[in-house]
């Protein structure tokens, strides 16, 4: 499974053909792709007589937004049998994502922006409608600085900011049932 997101060493996750072990997906933000599958694969293991393979597809400043993009694209693909889903320290991170897409211009170029995020392309349309030749992008590490920007956040945005994360993980979750997956929810 690739996602290209500028870091090479999490780019590519190496996919094994599916077996007769219990599938885990896990999804979300850097935590989750900081946990180790091997530590998870043990625990479940132990003692149940059954065998698991955990793939890790968190990614370093997903927010439910994009991880639910992503788990759309993964579940057809992978055909887990449980999610975990790990959310909700990136929501703000997201809300910079969108006001980029946001930013586009007209109704048309947003459009498409909406369109490149469920084709993984969006940071090329963003180049190439910048003038710019496509490269490696950004860094991803970037959006550290974004936390300030929300400081003096008025409570009706944030109230709206919650709402959204509650819509993307309803849409996570049923997504995950649709395709016949148990869906664990942690945030």
């Amino acid at each position: 499974w690739y996602t290209d997101i500028g870091v090479p060493a999490i780019d590519g996750v190496p996919i094994p053909p599916r077996g007769e072990a219990v599938r885990v997906l896990l999804m979300g933000g850097s935590n989750t792709r900081g946990f180790r599958q091997e530590i998870l694969e043990g625990a479940l293991e132990e003692g149940s007589g059954r065998e698991f393979e955990v793939l890790n597809l968190g990614r370093p400043g997903y927010g439910s937004e994009r991880v639910a993009i992503l788990l759309e694209q993964a579940l057809p693909a992978l055909d887990p049998d449980v999610v975990l889903l790990y959310s909700g320290h990136n929501e703000f991170v997201e809300r910079s994502f969108r006001a980029e897409l946001a930013s586009w211009g007209g109704s048309g170029t947003r459009w498409l922006g909406r369109l490149a995020q469920h084709l993984r392309c969006v940071r090329l349309l963003r180049d190439v409608s910048a003038g710019r030749w496509p490269g490696r992008h950004d860094n991803p590490y970037a959006w550290v600085a974004e936390y300030d920007k929300y400081l003096g956040l008025p409570y009706k945005e944030t109230q709206a900011e919650s709402e959204g994360y509650a819509a993307n993980l309803s849409r996570m979750g049923e997504a995950g049932e649709a395709r016949g997956a148990r869906v664990v929810l942690s945030t």
